[in-house]
């Protein structure tokens, strides 16, 4: 497993900003990467849902199909878990995020990206993968403050 951690505290309550975060209408307003989300699913957010989401990085743009690979259900108690990700040529790539209540109004996010592949080889492209969304997602979390605590 290949990746990075990440963190950041923010002044709005984890549930509220867990639901923000599994909105995929939401996205494009923390994530200004995405240019158009196309939901497979109907309705909140759940485990196994898909979507197409595409993206303009610079100059170039791509679509992928996303999984939500663990999504924390309505009723579940804190810490809410929301991750998504891809399975592309043999390595699975996701964002994890990881919802705490740390106060009244207050929660912590902690981001766990990661690229996983039983290859060699393929270990290999997964560090240089990792890099390019390091270097595109470097703000992810600021970003999603920004908007939560602006909202």
């Amino acid at each position: 497993m290949i990746g990075w951690d990440d963190e950041i505290d923010i002044n709005v309550d984890a549930k509220v900003a867990f639901a923000a975060a599994c909105d995929l209408s939401q996205a494009k307003d923390w994530v200004p990467a995405i240019d158009h989300i196309e939901p497979k699913f109907e309705g909140r957010l759940q485990t196994g849902d898909k979507w197409i989401e595409t993206r303009t990085e610079g100059k170039r743009q791509h679509t992928m199909e996303l999984t939500a690979f663990e999504v924390s259900p309505p009723y579940a108690e804190p810490p809410y878990v929301h991750c998504a990700g891809a399975n592309v040529s043999g390595m699975k790539s996701y964002y994890r995020f990881i919802f705490e209540p740390i106060g009244v109004e207050r929660c912590r996010v902690r981001l766990q990206a990661r690229v996983e592949t039983e290859s060699f080889i393929k270990k290999l492209v997964a560090r240089v993968m990792v890099k390019v969304m390091q270097r595109s997602d470097a703000n992810l979390l600021e970003q999603l403050k920004d908007y939560l605590e602006s909202s």
